[in-house]
């Protein structure tokens, strides 16, 4: 099997490497030697995150902070809409 590019591995990639250690086929040490790998940590960590949450763990996942709800304003607000504008006053109620 080939190795992936170097940003991101392929969940196939790690799943066989995963069910290889998990089933005593070979050591982390040994996978991480045959595909290359920076780290057998590195396949500790996944045959752990594996044990723990299943197949789920490996796959990619989104990132950065995700995305906040919009809030609606006040139905007694007034202004432009901008978002640095001055105008932006209460109305009498």
């Amino acid at each position: 099997m080939n190795k992936p590019d170097r940003r991101s591995l392929a969940f196939e990639f790690k799943l066989e490497i995963v069910r290889r250690c998990v089933g005593g086929e070979a050591t982390a040490l040994e996978l991480a030697r045959e595909h290359e790998l920076s780290s057998p940590k590195l396949v500790e960590s996944w045959a752990r995150a594996y044990r723990r949450d299943g197949e789920d763990a490996l796959r990619p996942k989104r990132k950065g902070r995700p995305p906040a709800a919009r809030r609606a304003r006040p139905a007694s607000w007034s202004g432009c809409g901008r978002r640095t504008c001055v105008c932006r006053r209460r109305t009498p109620t």
